[in-house]
């Protein structure tokens, strides 16, 4: 099977994403060690006695401080909301950053060197724009699904926004728990399998008409697959190497190969076949006494 592609589809690796990863943030040790270059001033200021230019040091580093931070978390909700597939855009942290950071040189400039407020607004703008050239700007655009094609699909956009929203999170808790297999062959399998769920979810969000059935599906094999490996993982030690250890490789290789097939019904524009497959899950757990 091709892998899933599209503006949604991800990368398998050591975390299943359904993104490509955001590209690496830069790292921050400039921004970070700006403050320490205003600490012999500030130390000459205390020992002369100046508390106004003290004060206009102490706060500028406190802006520069800050301003780190806030450029840090911009970088983790970029990195939040590219891993997301339906996400809303984040706060603006990085923009925020970069204004502390002009807030910062103007504040120095005024109380603690004694330059015009021509200069300190210069040295302002011109902080500002170099944190947003080095560091770029947070994402303004938020993740939503297609509404017209929502709507000719007779489906309201809150509905599929719902479900797939619902998938990811039982998606997201699959994987927390697969990596905490030790066996390699089951994660590698399970790799598969959530790779195949997101194929499904972006076939959905393509032509979301066959939701309500698909919903079902999801609804039933990702339980199955949540339930299965929870009670696996928990107990792991005591199943390597017995029988039942073999029929959880069984039933989730019975999941892959039935979220395979339901895959290329949708892609086929084919109705899912809902009831066979919810029966051959169930029949397998069942069976493998691993339900």
């Amino acid at each position: 099977m091709k892998p899933p592609t599209g503006p949604f589809a991800r990368r398998i690796g050591s975390r299943t994403g359904r993104l490509p990863p955001s590209p690496k943030r830069p790292t921050l040790w400039a921004l970070r060690l700006l403050p320490t270059v205003f600490v012999f001033p500030t130390i000459i200021t205390l020992i002369s006695g100046r508390p106004l230019k003290l004060i206009g040091l102490i706060a500028g580093m406190a802006l520069l401080v800050v301003a780190g931070m806030l450029v840090r978390r911009g970088f983790d909700a970029t990195a939040e909301y590219d891993a997301q597939r339906l996400a809303p855009a984040p706060l603006p942290f990085r923009l925020t950053g970069a204004l502390a950071v002009g807030a910062a040189f103007f504040t120095i400039s005024q109380m603690a060197t004694g330059y015009g407020l021509f200069m300190g607004l210069l040295l302002a703008v011109m902080g500002t724009a170099a944190c947003i050239v080095t560091y770029g700007l947070d994402p303004t655009a938020a993740k939503t699904v297609d509404r017209d094609r929502a709507a000719r699909a007779g489906v309201r956009t809150e509905q599929l926004v719902a479900a797939i929203r619902e998938a990811e999170a039982k998606l997201d808790d699959i994987r927390h728990h697969a990596d905490l297999l030790a066996n390699k062959d089951l994660k590698r399998r399970i790799d598969r399998i959530l790779e195949r769920a997101h194929a499904v979810l972006d076939e959905l969000e393509h032509d979301p008409k066959d939701l309500p059935r698909a919903r079902r599906f999801l609804n039933t094999y990702l339980d199955g697959t949540q339930n299965v490996i929870r009670a696996y993982t928990k107990r792991q030690q005591d199943f390597a190497d017995t029988a039942l250890a073999q029929n959880f490789t069984n039933v989730l290789g019975t999941i892959e190969t039935v979220f395979a097939e339901q895959l290329e019904h949708l892609k086929k524009d084919e109705a899912l076949n809902l009831e066979v497959a919810i029966e051959v899950l169930e029949t397998q757990l069942t069976r493998e006494g691993v339900g």
